[in-house]
């Protein structure tokens, strides 16, 4: 997993249940877990988000690295 200040990458293994479903279980987790922090705030998220299959190992390794690899903004 890799958190950005506006975005997040996450790679998850969810072959039960797919990925649309899972990205809405983890959205849902977190919106739960973020308003207990920030009550005020209704809205987190944008509508929708991308999913997309691991084909096989090699494009395994190529999402893993490119999860790793996001840069962080610089802090002000």
């Amino acid at each position: 997993m890799n958190v950005q200040p506006d975005h997040v990458h996450a790679l998850v293994e969810a072959p039960e249940v797919g990925g649309r479903h899972a990205m809405r279980a983890l959205k849902s987790f977190a919106t739960h877990r973020l308003r207990e922090e920030f009550p005020a705030r209704r809205r987190w998220w944008t509508k929708g988000g991308k999913v997309e299959p691991v084909l096989d190992e090699p494009h395994l390794a190529q999402v893993t690295r490119y999860i790793e690899n996001q840069p962080y903004p610089p802090v002000p």
